[in-house]
């Protein structure tokens, strides 16, 4: 939805933009952007007053209004691309700041030329500005409501990271990866032998498994056992194969029948974790809770949507539009809403 409101907000400098990579080359008003000002984002080095897009043949009228002539020029300083800017994104990359000046300086040229012709008046006109006037409202309204999410008092941030401790916790494992089968020449048997071998090799993999959760219980190397369960296996090469390297994991990491994990201590083997493509013996090497300093941008992130969410919808309180399915569905049959029925 705020993607379609920019898209509406900003459209008219979108269509600019797709007729200026058109037809510049055309143009009867050349335009150009100070590359000091854009390659770079400004900086103090560049003078307020210095133009940082520059239009010929185009001149302010005793009102503002843009008229042409061959004899003038219109320039748009610092000072106002950035006060711009600063209304509309201020978080814009360089690359999306000359984006938009270009698409804002075609969209001057061809504005003074709707002008000329008179198009800034009349019914149409008044009634499109009357509804631009309700996205730019829309437009603001999110932009504040996202800027008031983002107050998030320090004493918020403690509260949030003191009731969910439990799910700042880390634990680091060492993983013992046991394949699901064993390998298998296919092109010598046929389909009844294979599937025969298959379900056989299954069952020797599975019994490998418990075999080797009960060396890693007495202590023996995980690395060492993950090279046997491969041989196990019969693999010729390991090279792509999950080695047993020690990982973090936190609650949010892991799918449900792995969260009893957490409640291991050190030193201690897991069960034998038995998956679609495998089985899993982890040894839990370490545990510790996360410091507030290492987890606050995360906890920043997830207030700041809750509370965006919040704001939303109490600006929907007590409103709520209805559409008449009964005509849109009748002109979506015909293609044309001015059909008559």
């Amino acid at each position: 939805m705020r993607g379609a409101m920019v898209a509406m907000l900003f459209g008219a400098l979108a269509w600019g933009q797709v007729q200026a990579q058109q037809s510049s080359a055309n143009s009867n008003q050349p335009i150009t952007l100070a590359n000091a000002a854009l390659e770079a984002r400004p900086s103090a080095s560049i003078p307020a007053e210095a133009p940082v897009i520059s239009i010929t043949g185009m001149c302010n009228g005793s009102k503002g209004a843009m008229s042409s002539s061959s004899d003038c020029n219109s320039v748009v300083t610092r000072s106002e691309f950035e006060s711009l800017v600063q209304f509309i994104q201020p978080n814009w990359s360089t690359a999306q700041r000359r984006q938009f000046a270009s698409s804002y300086a075609e969209a001057l040229v061809l504005a003074t030329q709707a002008q000329k012709m008179g198009l800034d008046s009349g019914p149409r006109f008044e009634t499109l500005m009357k509804m631009q006037k309700r996205f730019v409202l829309q437009y603001l309204l999110a932009q504040a409501l996202e800027e008031k999410a983002a107050q998030i008092p320090d004493a918020d941030l403690e509260a949030y990271y003191q009731e969910n401790k439990a799910g700042f916790e880390q634990i680091e494992l060492q993983r013992l990866y046991v394949p699901v089968a064993q390998q298998i020449l296919t092109s010598v048997l046929n389909s009844a032998e294979l599937e025969k071998r298959r379900q056989n090799s299954t069952l020797v993999m599975k019994k490998t498994a418990d075999e080797l959760h009960g060396r890693a219980v007495k202590g023996e190397d995980l690395a060492v056992l993950q090279a046997d369960a491969y041989q196990a296996a019969g693999y010729s090469s390991t090279g792509d194969l999950p080695k047993a390297e020690i990982e973090k994991r936190r609650p949010r990491d892991m799918p449900a029948a792995q969260k009893s994990l957490m409640d291991l201590p050190p030193g201690t083997i897991s069960q034998v974790f038995e998956e679609s493509n495998g089985h899993f013996i982890y040894k839990v090497t370490s545990k510790r809770t996360l410091p507030m300093e290492e987890v606050r941008a995360e906890i920043v992130q997830k207030l700041h949507a809750e509370r965006l969410q919040q704001y939303e919808r109490d600006a929907h309180e007590g409103r709520s539009a209805t559409l008449n399915e009964t005509y849109f569905r009748a002109a979506e049959g015909t293609g044309n809403l001015n059909d008559e029925p």
